[in-house]
């Protein structure tokens, strides 16, 4: 007998941004040393399927995005998913569900892009954001959206939110 399929209700963003979390199973460190790989399938799947992806940060156990572009970012993360699963051989990389939030204009655009960049300082892998090899901060920080030292010190609001 299969098992009883659970309903994930999902907001239909409306052509507006995506913050998504992926874990790994039970928050194993999978990803370490798949960082290369995982960024090459974001990058085949975002020209394949049209997803802009703003902004990233990998981590050994999880990863966050910040994607737009279609409705479907479901099946954007079943295919990333999926390819992880197929190039790397390991049938158990990840949890079965992901974490998304819509994000409905600029000021809550905000909160998770910071988020996202802080968090390889938040779980201890590096001292400052843009040490982080696997993580988009740098690019945001050459379009001045980060000043030199930001995230040095936590920043206001962001060490102490729960997004994952």
């Amino acid at each position: 007998m299969l098992p009883a399929m659970q309903n994930v209700r999902r907001i239909d963003p409306e052509g507006r941004p995506v913050f998504v979390t992926q874990v790994t199973r039970h928050r194993l460190p999978l990803l370490a040393g798949l960082e290369t790989l995982l960024l090459e399938v974001i990058t085949e799947l975002r020209d394949e399927i049209g997803m802009r992806v703003y902004a990233h940060v990998i981590l050994p156990d999880h990863l966050h995005l910040i994607v737009h572009g279609s409705t479907d970012f479901g099946a954007f993360m079943q295919s990333l998913k999926l390819r992880m699963v197929r190039r790397h051989g390991l049938q158990r990389l990840w949890q079965r569900r992901f974490y998304d939030q819509v994000i409905r204009n600029q000021d809550d655009l905000r909160r998770p892009l910071d988020y996202v960049h802080y968090n390889p300082v938040k779980h201890g892998l590096t001292a400052r954001p843009e040490d982080h090899r696997y993580s988009s901060f740098r690019r945001f920080r050459s379009m001045a959206w980060y000043l030199p030292g930001w995230g040095h010190v936590p920043p206001m609001g962001v060490s102490t939110m729960a997004l994952e």
